[in-house]
């Protein structure tokens, strides 16, 4: 028989018979289990405590037969899932209760993991939704912002500007620039952003970030570091990866309120079947570990359920959007890396994320606080964009730079530029997606008359619709917007320098 069978004296409640299933199973004899406290194969906690035992068993008594689910403890402390039937009847003139017990710890493991990978899929569901809706509203509300950021710094850098109308500009600048802002970090969550990888060393970008995050963060935030001595490169966007340390720096912030300790730690990871006993959705292999680990208060067990979700926060209105871990998770997610959050209250928080190892060559990543000036240039740009404001604001900023401008209403009518015997073009300046062809097909046609001409594509479309007008992952240059004369000055000059 495999279940187990205890008979308990309906009067007092005192075990006066086991079969041998239950020594098995509670590993003791049969001498022990009739002389021992019955609360002994309880947890001694509610609800499964010898009190509840006890309610159970004269709720059997009154009302009928029952079966319960029942956490169970072995004579040696171990904790278990058991299944008990309770039924009162007599043996002989006895009032006994007849309990048998089934152990169903393999059920109920099964059930957790089933419970864990449906709220896995409802959590990746959830992330597609917002992926969905960031891919539907980025490419007109990119457009939009390219405009106000464009022709607002325009305005700030002419020296005629009146001191009053230039702190208003600049309050609307700044305010185009949170909301570019917000369409990345939804960009970032459903992982639909265009990312810039490079072959990089953790512990440099981590170093090279660190002097700004310790200006960023308040002075009652210690922040120190612990990085390996030696750690395999990453493939990721540097970009995107100091992203993540801001976000992850004031969210433990926030977490101490009176200050506290902020520590960054890196290491390399192998992992194997006895790491993914406790993170079996983590892939084997060799990773780059970052530990970000504060000393704050600590996450409740249902807020860390929560914790990833977007437009989730235990902030008051107002202070925050509840992006800020959805974009760390949909950064890291997007690098084929893993996170998750170790926390306790009263003892702090460790967010972990694991990314790949990488074979790739070593490069250095450019310090965060280095901001070069605006280079420029005299060579001729055709500008290939339908929507007249963002061609309007490109091409003024080309001018400002010195470069030579082109430009017409329609990719044909761009065609017919490129294609004139007398007109020498240095880059072609093309947005993706374009009513009459693609920026790719208009650039390869272009390349039959111009074969030395650049390209520089643009798009504020999310990285998945662009891949597949084929211009993420070939070596082409590419530009996102909303874009500052900044960024267009730069990524200008690369692409013409390549």
């Amino acid at each position: 028989m495999n279940d187990a069978i205890f008979i308990h004296d309906a009067r007092t409640g005192k075990i006066i018979d086991v079969n041998r299933k239950m020594c098995e199973m509670y590993e003791c004899t049969r001498e022990e289990a009739l002389t021992l406290n019955p609360e002994v194969f309880c947890t001694g906690e509610r609800p499964y405590s010898s009190q509840d035992a006890m309610e159970w068993l004269i709720k059997a008594r009154l009302e009928g037969p029952q079966t319960i689910e029942w956490l169970g403890r072995k004579k040696s402390g171990k904790l278990f899932w058991v299944e008990v039937s309770i039924n009162y009847v007599f043996i002989g003139q006895e009032e006994c209760f007849l309990v048998t017990v089934k152990d169903i710890t393999e059920r109920k493991h099964s059930e957790e993991e089933k419970s864990r990978l449906e709220g896995q899929l409802r959590q990746a569901q959830k992330i597609e939704a917002v992926g969905l809706l960031a891919g539907g509203v980025a490419h007109d509300l990119n457009n939009l912002l390219t405009p106000i950021l464009g022709y607002g710094e325009m305005l700030l850098s002419d020296p005629r500007l009146d001191e009053a109308v230039g702190k208003d500009i600049g309050l609307m600048v700044e305010a185009g620039k949170r909301a570019r802002d917000l369409v990345r970090q939804l960009m970032a969550f459903g992982r639909r952003q265009t990312l810039e990888i490079k072959a990089l060393d953790l512990n440099k970008v981590v170093m090279a970030f660190g002097s700004l995050l310790r200006r960023t963060l308040r002075e009652d935030i210690q922040i120190d570091m612990s990085l390996a001595a030696s750690l395999p490169t990453v493939n990721a966007d540097q970009g995107q990866i100091e992203q993540v340390l801001m976000n992850l720096g004031i969210n433990a912030q926030d977490a101490m309120p009176d200050g506290g300790r902020l520590v960054i730690e890196t290491s390399p990871l192998r992992v194997d079947k006895t790491f993914q006993a406790n993170h079996a959705e983590v892939a084997p292999g060799d990773y780059v570990q970052l530990s970000v680990k504060d000393s704050g208060h600590g996450i409740d067990p249902a807020t860390q359920s929560r914790i990833f979700e977007p437009f989730f926060t235990t902030k008051e209105l107002g202070k925050g959007t509840g992006l800020g871990l959805a974009t760390v998770y949909g950064i890291v997610r997007q690098h084929g890396g893993y996170i998750w959050l170790e926390s306790e209250m009263g003892t702090g928080s460790t967010f972990r994320i694991c990314l790949p190892a990488a074979a790739a060559e070593e490069v250095d990543p450019v310090p965060a606080s280095v901001v070069a000036a605006y280079p420029r240039g005299n060579e001729t740009i055709l500008v290939a964009e339908d929507e007249p404001i963002v061609r309007e604001i490109a091409c003024e900023m080309l001018k400002g730079l010195g470069y030579h401008v082109l430009t017409a209403e329609t990719s044909e009518e761009c065609l017919k530029i490129a294609q004139d015997p007398g007109t020498r073009i240095d880059l072609l300046l093309t947005d993706v997606i374009m009513p009459e062809m693609t920026g790719k097909d208009l650039y390869q046609r272009i390349l039959v008359a111009s074969p030395l001409i650049k390209v520089l594509f643009m798009s504020g479309y999310t990285a998945s619709i662009i891949a597949d007008r084929g211009v993420i992952g070939e070596d082409l240059h590419f530009i996102q917007k909303p874009f500052t004369r900044a960024t267009l000055a730069h990524k200008v000059r690369e692409a013409l320098d390549s």
